[in-house]
C-alpha cells in the first residue's frame, strides 16, 4: 500500500519555458567557464545552450537575465540517509539534484514514485533494500 503525503504549496517541475540569458556557465567537464551564455528550458528540461549571440529567442519564453551570474549542473550526494520528505526540499535548497539512499523502505519506493510523477518536488533517488 503506497503512502499518501500532503501536497507541497509549490509546484514539483516549472512548466514554463525559460530562457537564461548572458549567462557564465561552469559545465564540470573540465576546468573552464562559458562567458555569455544562453541556456533554454522546456518542460523542466534543457534544450539548448550555446552562446547568447547565436540565439534568437521565439516568444512564450519567461527571460531571466544572467549577466554576472554563474549556473552549474545540480549536484549529487552519493550516500544518504533519506528519511523523510521534507529531506527532499532541503536537497533540492541546496541544489542536490540527485541522491543515492542507503538504507531503503517502501517509503522510499512510494516517494521516488512521486517525483517521478512530478507530484511531489524531490530529487532522482537511487535506493538500497533494507539494511540486513
Amino acid at each position: 500500500m503506497q503512502k499518501e503525503y500532503p501536497p507541497y504549496p509549490f509546484p514539483a517541475r516549472f512548466t514554463t519555458s525559460l530562457a537564461v540569458m548572458h549567462v557564465t556557465i561552469i559545465p564540470m567537464d573540465t576546468d573552464r567557464l562559458l562567458v555569455d551564455q544562453t541556456l533554454l528550458i522546456e518542460d523542466g528540461r534543457i534544450v539548448a545552450m550555446g552562446p547568447s549571440s547565436s540565439f534568437e529567442l521565439e516568444p512564450g519564453y519567461v527571460v531571466v537575465e544572467g549577466t554576472g551570474k554563474y549556473l552549474m549542473p545540480g549536484l549529487a550526494d552519493m550516500h544518504v540517509h533519506f528519511s523523510s520528505p521534507g529531506d527532499a526540499v532541503l536537497f533540492l535548497a541546496h541544489r542536490v539534484t540527485m541522491v543515492r539512499n542507503m538504507a531503503g523502505t517502501p517509503f522510499h519506493l512510494a516517494f521516488q514514485h512521486h517525483v517521478q510523477q512530478h507530484s511531489l518536488p524531490g530529487p532522482f533517488m537511487v535506493t538500497t533494500s533494507p539494511l540486513l
